[in-house]
């Protein structure tokens, strides 16, 4: 049996309350679609999805650099119903590789320099990646990217909820 796993990515510091909307919308749709759900374990976007799977009986895997607990102890990480694995080494490059690494499709919302990066690391992987392009951030110029370089490797533009749940059921075979 094939793991299905989503990952979500965006910035830890919210500037929308649409955005949070959204990402509460999202943990729940996932956690009733069953599949794991993996994030970086911080602030933000990553902690309105998951707790809102949580709460609707999701599954969620966070992966969090050790030192960043000592300095927020507010993240998602600390719940007890989330599965969570702390780094001891490598910080956020090592985060972002096993967040991206373990997941068939990625979602990302708003987010900035490191949004960037996990975005880049699953083009480079080949892994169907959903982004948000309204939400701001790194996201609203992903468009533009894709258009600069005349390709979207795997990457699908969304702005609409449904839309981004009608490619992870066709991509998953949900």
């Amino acid at each position: 049996m094939q793991l299905k796993s989503v990952g979500i990515f965006g910035s830890s510091e919210l500037e929308s309350q649409e955005n949070i909307k959204l990402a509460t919308r999202l943990g729940e749709s996932l956690a009733n679609l069953g599949v794991l759900i993996i994030t970086g374990g911080s602030t933000g976007i990553s902690e309105a999805v998951a707790k809102s799977a949580l709460a609707n009986g999701g599954k969620v895997v966070c992966f969090l650099p050790e030192y960043q607990m000592a300095i927020n102890s507010n993240t998602i990480s600390v719940l007890p119903e989330a599965y969570s694995f702390f780094l001891p080494e490598g910080g956020f490059k090592s985060r972002n590789m096993l967040s991206v690494a373990n997941s068939k499709v990625a979602i990302f919302i708003e987010g900035k320099w490191g949004t960037l990066n996990e975005l880049t690391l699953a083009v480079e992987f080949g892994t169907p990646s959903i982004v948000f392009s309204r939400t701001g951030g790194i996201c609203s110029v992903v468009s533009e990217i894709c258009k600069s370089i005349r390709s979207q490797n795997n990457i699908y533009l969304v702005t609409e909820l449904e839309e981004a749940l009608n490619i992870i059921c066709s991509i998953l075979r949900i």
